[in-house]
């Protein structure tokens, strides 16, 4: 397919190194004007707005023992201003507080399966809530705890500029849009409708347990949609989570590389902030 050869000679296109503000290459606009059915991430892609940050890290101190609750905002706050060792893009063993960087080989003995990848403030959060002391079961209530909050009206939301006229403008071409997220369905839907999305994806999934079941995902949205995985683009702000299954399976790919700032060839379009998505949509399929 011509599609296909096409994108094998692409290279990727960071936004930020573009001539123009408004400008995305022919080679990617077509790329991504081809796709027939996108999957959109929620959290991190279709709204700009980070307060519930702090929210669930105080949610997290609060579940901690008082002592050990100054030592937790206070390597949170380090961490997230990006100051000594721990980096976003990294994962973190929190049984011992060992760092490993991005890209480093993991020293024998280390257990992959005990790291946490620290790719964005939730993660920084709930790495360092661990090394404090925080259990399982609290992290889960922080997490939740602070979802409700997000839904309610007490945290507000402003829709992103263009975005909607970007949606409606891919729907009126025959594109699909569907909804994958590994938040849960209530406070999602909530989001959703403060940010006056609640009406235009088809198909939604919650809990969706990426990046273990997105694959599945992507395949059965493709036997559903008659779409073949080629001409389908993941859209989301999770590389481990949307980007790198998305391009295992020859998907075209939107990521929003907010907080780690790694070119990566393979992909199809990098932007570093929710609030450029709108703009590119609006130019791919303008």
């Amino acid at each position: 397919m011509r599609i296909l050869a096409q994108c094998d000679e692409m290279k990727v296109v960071h936004r930020d190194n573009l001539q123009g503000d408004d400008v995305v290459q022919e080679a990617v606009r077509q790329r991504l004007r081809d796709c027939r059915l996108y999957v959109f991430d929620l959290d991190g892609t279709v709204y700009e707005e980070t307060n519930h940050f702090h929210v669930y890290g105080e949610e997290l101190a609060n579940r901690l023992p008082g002592e050990r609750q100054q030592r937790f905002r206070a390597t949170a706050g380090a961490a997230l201003r990006q100051e000594g060792e721990l980096a976003f893009g990294g994962s973190f063993d929190a049984g011992n507080g060992r760092y490993f960087a991005q890209g480093m080989d993991l020293p024998e003995g280390v257990d992959a399966g005990r790291l946490i990848h620290v790719d964005d403030p939730w993660g920084v959060y709930a790495a360092l809530a661990l090394y404090h002391g925080i259990t399982p079961e609290g992290l889960a209530e922080a997490f939740l705890t602070t979802r409700e909050h997000m839904a309610s009206d007490q945290f507000s939301m402003k829709p992103m500029e263009g975005l909607r006229e970007a949606l409606l403008r891919m729907k009126s071409l025959s594109v699909h849009l569907v909804l994958a997220t590994n938040s849960p369905e209530p406070d999602s839907r909530a989001l959703l409708r403060k940010l006056q999305l609640d009406d235009l994806f088809e198909d939604h999934s919650f809990l969706s347990q990426k990046p273990h079941r997105i694959r599945e995902l992507f395949r059965g949205w493709s036997k559903s949609f008659d779409v073949p995985l080629e001409l389908m683009a993941s859209v989301g702000d999770h590389y481990r989570n949307e980007m790198s299954p998305a391009t295992e399976l020859g998907m075209a790919t939107i990521y929003i590389d907010r907080y780690i700032r790694k070119p990566h060839p393979e992909l199809t379009l990098q932007l570093t902030h929710p609030g450029q998505l709108a703009s590119t949509l609006l130019e791919v399929f303008g």
